[in-house]
């Protein structure tokens, strides 16, 4: 359930580049306690660590992923984390989003972002009122979540010490820590545009549009596309 995932949520929170962007993993502490907060990350990855120097060499037993589980459920309950923020949390350290959908998302939001751009291939074009409904929701969603700062940028360029001694953790990959970021902030922006989107169109709409969907995906990538609830059936 937790080990890796756990892992970076706490090193990701206790970094100094990241501190001003907690907001894109849905996450938010009360401004007074953030400070508290990250330095009980720093703690924790401490703890992950133990006397290894890279985090490959760290313990993965039961017993430390436990112990670490159980130190940060404690320290959002100390810095009186909000109910919403702990439920997200909980969210974020589960089995987390599964391969298939990940993929799936990539592929949807790739297409749709096409779309916007007027990229798409024209022997593609989607029915226009399904296709004005579904920019609809996609510039409101892309509006209000879209993820503008550079964060392999951020992380890389960092140089605090505590920034340089977390790289220095996974030197052979220095942005591991930036390229999760990125790839929750996209499945969790595509969950909720395809949510919005589901929640506005009748069954068949939804129904032409995954078959859509489908065929513009296989045609891009060679594969049959999988649509989380099943609307490209």
């Amino acid at each position: 359930m937790k080990n890796e995932n756990l892992d970076t949520l706490v090193s990701l929170l206790s970094t100094d580049w990241f501190l001003p962007h907690w907001h894109v993993l849905g996450i938010s502490i009360e401004d007074g306690k953030r400070p508290a907060f990250q330095n009980g990350c720093r703690d924790i990855v401490r703890q992950i660590l133990g006397s290894a120097k890279q985090y490959w060499l760290a313990d993965f037993s039961a017993e430390r992923v436990e112990k670490t589980h159980s130190l940060f459920c404690a320290l959002l309950e100390e810095c009186h984390a909000d109910k919403r923020v702990v439920e997200h949390v909980s969210e974020l350290l589960g089995e987390g989003h599964s391969e298939p959908l990940e993929n799936t998302g990539w592929i949807i939001l790739s297409v749709v972002e096409m779309m916007a751009k007027g990229t798409l291939d024209e022997s593609t074009a989607l029915d226009s009122s399904l296709r004005e409904q579904v920019m609809r929701v996609w510039h409101t969603i892309d509006r209000n979540g879209s993820c503008e700062a550079d964060f392999e940028r951020l992380c890389r360029n960092s140089h605090s010490a505590w920034d340089t001694f977390i790289r220095n953790t996974t030197p052979d990959l220095p942005t591991r820590l930036a390229d999760y970021v990125v790839s929750t902030a996209r499945t969790d922006k595509f969950q909720a545009f395809w949510a919005a989107l589901t929640a506005s169109i009748p069954l068949r709409q939804r129904l032409e549009l995954g078959r859509w969907l489908g065929g513009v995906a296989e045609s891009m990538t060679g594969q049959p596309l999988e649509l989380p609830d099943g609307s490209s059936k």
